[in-house]
């Protein structure tokens, strides 16, 4: 399940199922990405992903110093134009919305607009998880920029039939890049969470047509 997947509904309607994991199973996991799968006292699912930080939930994976962890960030219009999200790149120590993490501010300290085709990425700061894994040097944050996100969107949707939400297709447009640059051993895992199609009207304006939800 996805912590945003509607599994209130799909329980109390009996589509699903509470699940029993064992003690052993939970110690895998970071306890809050359990909590985001409880409802009324019982667990609904198993925390395989819960969106970007969800690719290190597991704590193997943070230790496993063989796994190459990327983030992707919203670039917008580019990281040197002002019409962009890309705090790693250009953001500074704060606090906001009560966490103390990198967030995008102008001169003053105060937050600065930000912009990305994206909803989902068109925010100001970044989770303070991912802030301390970009500090211990454990993750690294790469921008993409809207026309990349477009680009990767429409590859992946004509080439395998899956429709991407426009937050994931930026990492799938920077695995693009990435891909032709590692061995042909290398494995690649990309975090893409679902619902694509609610942005198709948005990215078809972005490209011209005319088309309205």
């Amino acid at each position: 399940l996805w912590a945003h997947d509607r599994f209130g509904q799909w329980a109390n309607a009996g589509l699903i199922a509470p699940v029993s994991p064992s003690e052993e199973e939970k110690a895998k996991f970071f306890r809050f990405s359990w909590d985001a799968l409880t409802m009324q006292g019982k667990t609904w699912g198993y925390p395989i992903s819960l969106e970007a930080i969800s690719m290190i939930c597991n704590r193997s994976i943070i230790e496993d110093k063989d796994v190459r962890l990327i983030g992707v960030e919203a670039a917008g219009l580019g990281v040197d134009n002002p019409k962009n999200a890309a705090t790693m790149a250009n953001g500074k120590l704060g606090i906001f919305h009560g966490m103390k993490s990198y967030f995008l501010q102008d001169e003053y300290g105060q937050i600065a607009p930000v912009y990305s085709i994206s909803a989902g990425l068109d925010y100001p700061g970044i989770g303070p998880e991912h802030a301390y894994l970009h500090d211990i040097g454990r993750a690294e944050y790469v921008p993409a920029t809207d026309k990349e996100a477009v680009d990767a969107f429409n590859y992946l949707s004509k080439t395998e039939g899956i429709i991407p939400a426009i937050e994931s297709a930026h990492a799938v447009a920077y695995a693009m890049k990435l891909a032709p640059t590692l061995p042909k051993d290398k494995i690649m895992v990309i975090n893409i969470s679902g619902r694509g199609d609610k942005d198709v009207a948005a990215i078809a304006r972005y490209m011209g047509v005319d088309l309205h939800e």
